[in-house]
């Protein structure tokens, strides 16, 4: 990564996930290590490393076909604990993870009231590795089953690799960090925004 990348990445890490701080970060994706070509799992390991409590790790794995798949026992040990605990806790991953979560959950007849405080973090993206759901029934779902509010569940849209991810709470629009511009596609005949990574010391 270049240096100006880097500075883009520290900015945007510090600019929307300084509310996990020290908060325990459970991700439902495969540890970094085990993701290597992944930028997604690299801002997972970027967020965990700077603002997560020592206790934070990774749930999810590779299954025998080498997609990512969630470890349904290591999930339901966590969930209890921070019932049980009751500490606030954040849980990350993308929505196809979410599905497989709330499956595993459905299948074992088991619903969780996380503490006051807790965040859930979606990031969109199935590729056709579990049902899909609208956004408003996966987060309904999600509130359901992990007893969370609506406005704690946070959403992202747009490339770690450009840092040019948006954020939102669930019922709220998204906003984009102040570095990222839109621009039309010179590629499509029907408008369409693009999101850059501008520097961030510019206005």
């Amino acid at each position: 990564m270049s240096a100006l990348g880097g500075e883009h990445k520290k900015r945007e890490v510090t600019f929307f996930f300084s509310l996990f701080l020290k908060q325990c970060q459970k991700v439902l994706t495969p540890p970094a290590a085990d993701a290597p070509n992944s930028s997604l799992a690299h801002m997972f390991a970027t967020v965990k490393g700077a603002f997560g409590a020592p206790d934070s790790a990774w749930l999810g794995a590779h299954d025998d076909s080498g997609a990512w798949a969630i470890d349904p026992d290591a999930c339901l040990a966590f969930l209890e604990s921070a019932v049980a605990d009751q500490r606030p806790v954040v849980l990350l991953g993308t929505a196809f993870l979410f599905v497989h979560l709330i499956d595993s959950l459905q299948a074992a007849g088991r619903r969780f009231a996380l503490p006051d405080g807790s965040r859930v973090m979606e990031t969109g993206g199935y590729k056709g590795r579990s049902r899909e759901l609208s956004r408003e029934e996966l987060h309904r779902l999600t509130a359901q089953y992990l007893g969370v509010e609506i406005g704690s569940i946070l959403r992202e849209y747009g490339m770690s690799e450009l840092s040019s991810q948006a954020y939102a709470r669930a019922d709220r629009a998204f906003q984009f960090p102040p570095w990222a511009r839109a621009t039309r596609s010179p590629s499509r005949s029907s408008p369409a925004c693009c999101c850059w990574p501008r520097s961030c010391a510019s206005p």
